[in-house]
């Protein structure tokens, strides 16, 4: 059965909820990505991007960063238990530069991520000790894959100030800084430490949700790093992270390794939408200070998708764990926090992603990426358009699409945008 992507070009306008004005969208589309392999009979195309970076400098070029690869639910076919079928195992992460050009998104150039002694990354879950997801992998029905310390879900990237990729990963979570000439990993942030490759980040962050990792990475012209879990901290437990809204952002200055927290409160609850539910999809630096952040959840037919601009310059970094007993995330809220004299982000809604035109069948906006100060990109996780149904390992094609949205906002929402190369030589 082959998957078809139908191309199509929409220049339109919207109401924006965040402004009262219009907003530009068009619209590029994947027509016929390469495919990657057929699985019993169902062929499979790329996709799955989870990672959007603008090229400066390029005539409307991206990088597009893939997740782990195609996938199935095999929970029903293993008794229950969570187990995810790798369509091709051998599948390595991988880094696409595209054009977004007339309708459609072309594939220019594709890097495969590499592990520090060249061989390719694999996207297979990591064992105990080291950021094991609590996934069985199989690598065909009924036969388990041998788990990868250096596996990767990649899911956010980012551009750091001397080229190199920065990419945020499920697994551990870790990070990891590549090389952009030959996609090999120069060192991974990690907080379960290892090897001579590795840097020791705030074992806090091996306490993150099972499988949601770091979901949002972006650089800023000073030369930072700054990274975002999907969801809050299990921290100390499951249910503490579940009924929280404070989210973790960690900043990190390679040069000194030096690494700070901050907080940032996720939107709270609805009559359908609890604040498990929510998620970041990811963050894109404005300038040193100002971000966009993806947050999105979808539950009993209640469906919200939207950007906030935030800013970290008046936020106080954590300095400790323990409020009267209570971690963070115990805490639960930017009220409580301040209580306790944490002052989290500053936070605002930019725009709402579905009342500016994005489809709701595009469930997952997974990547984010800011073009100039009047122009940014979104982007949606298609699962490489399989799913599993049945959970039983058993895949089928879902007919969705990669689609690359670019908004055009008037100039009273206009980003105060500070580039890399405007930034050379004051470091």
């Amino acid at each position: 059965m082959k998957r078809v992507f139908v191309s199509t070009v929409l220049a339109l306008f919207f109401s924006s909820q965040a402004s009262g004005q219009e907003s530009k969208l068009v619209k590029y589309e994947f027509k016929t990505p390469p495919v990657i392999g057929t699985f019993r009979d169902v062929t499979i195309r790329e996709g799955g991007i989870s990672g959007l970076q603008f090229i400066r400098g390029s005539k409307n070029e991206f990088y597009l960063l893939t997740d782990r690869g195609p996938n199935a639910d095999a929970g029903a076919a293993n008794a229950g238990k969570e187990t995810i079928l790798f369509a091709f195992p051998n599948f390595s992460p991988r880094i696409f530069r595209v054009r977004a050009q007339g309708d459609s998104l072309k594939i220019l150039k594709t890097l495969p991520l590499k592990k520090h002694d060249g061989r390719k990354v694999s996207g297979i879950p990591h064992p105990a000790g080291f950021g094991n997801s609590g996934e069985i992998a199989w690598s065909e029905m009924n036969k388990e894959a041998a788990l990868d310390k250096w596996g990767l879900d990649s899911e956010s990237l980012a551009i750091g100030a001397n080229g190199d990729f920065w990419i945020g990963d499920e697994y551990g979570p870790t990070i990891w800084h590549v090389d952009h000439k030959n996609g090999r990993v120069i060192a991974r942030y990690t907080p379960f430490g290892g090897s001579e490759h590795e840097v020791a980040i705030d074992s806090i962050m091996a306490k993150r949700k099972p499988n949601r990792g770091f979901e949002g990475i972006a650089c800023t012209p000073n030369g930072k790093v700054y990274a975002m879990l999907q969801a809050p901290l299990s921290n100390p437990d499951k249910t503490a992270g579940e009924n929280s809204r404070l989210q973790r952002i960690l900043e990190i200055d390679p040069r000194t390794k030096a690494t700070r927290m901050f907080v940032y409160e996720q939107e709270a609850p609805t009559a359908n939408i609890k604040s498990k539910d929510w998620s970041i999809g990811d963050m894109a630096a404005i300038n040193d200070h100002e971000f966009l952040v993806l947050e999105h959840a979808m539950k009993k037919g209640e469906n919200v998708k939207k950007i906030f601009k935030i800013d970290i310059s008046r936020a106080t970094p954590i300095t400790r764990e323990d409020f009267d007993g209570k971690t963070v995330e115990q805490l639960e809220n930017a009220e409580n926090c301040i209580a306790n004299g944490i002052v989290p982000v500053q936070k605002a809604l930019y725009l709402d992603l579905l009342a500016n035109g994005w489809e709701a069948a595009h469930k997952k906006p997974e990547g984010i990426t800011v073009v100039n100060d009047t122009t940014i990109a979104v982007i949606n996780d298609n699962d490489f358009g399989v799913d599993a149904p049945e959970a039983d390992g058993n895949l089928v094609t879902t007919g969705k699409k990669t689609v690359l949205y670019q908004f055009t906002v008037p100039r009273n929402m206009a980003l105060n945008v500070v580039a890399h190369d405007e930034r050379a030589g004051t470091k």
